[in-house]
């Protein structure tokens, strides 16, 4: 199976290049969502991360509090390193299930949607990079209006 990676900075319209190719029937997957499912309450690896971070990153319905971990982890490059140790490896495991399971679908081609593809150094990973740009105003303009938070935190 041939699997594409898909990039861009936040804000730079991903999701919408993403949801064009699934009209296509490409079949797309976000190593975002994937980061929420190895998260997901009940999950070991919500589990490991409280048993790290300590229950501030618990929201009351029992999910991740995204906001409280990106704080922390915004902060401190040694905790996003120990965030990043306890999800990417998951990420990657899941992945691998999927694949299976679309190559087994009969599926040839998956597009996987990484935002940090190459700062992670997975760009060799992948047959081919779609890079998805747009100009930092326009990013940071878009991520304000959806996400309703400051400039500034944007830029972080």
């Amino acid at each position: 199976m041939e699997v594409y990676g898909l990039t861009g900075g936040i804000g730079s319209g991903k999701s919408a290049v993403c949801d064009l190719l699934e009209e296509y029937g490409i079949p797309v997957v976000s190593a975002d969502e994937l980061a929420r499912v190895v998260v997901a309450p009940g999950t070991e690896g919500l589990g490991e991360v409280i048993d790290t971070f300590g229950e501030e990153v618990l929201g009351a319905d029992g999910e991740l509090d995204r906001q409280a971990m990106a704080r922390i982890i915004f902060a401190d490059p040694e905790a996003r390193a120990r965030l990043e140790a306890i999800i990417h490896p998951r990420v990657r495991e899941r992945f691998a299930d999927v694949l299976r399971v679309l190559e087994s679908a009969g599926n040839s081609l998956v597009i996987y949607e990484i935002p940090l593809l190459f700062e992670k150094g997975l760009e060799s990973t992948v047959a081919a990079v779609i890079v998805v740009a747009a100009t930092e105003a326009v990013r940071v303009d878009r991520v304000v209006a959806r996400s309703k938070i400051s400039p500034e935190e944007v830029r972080q």
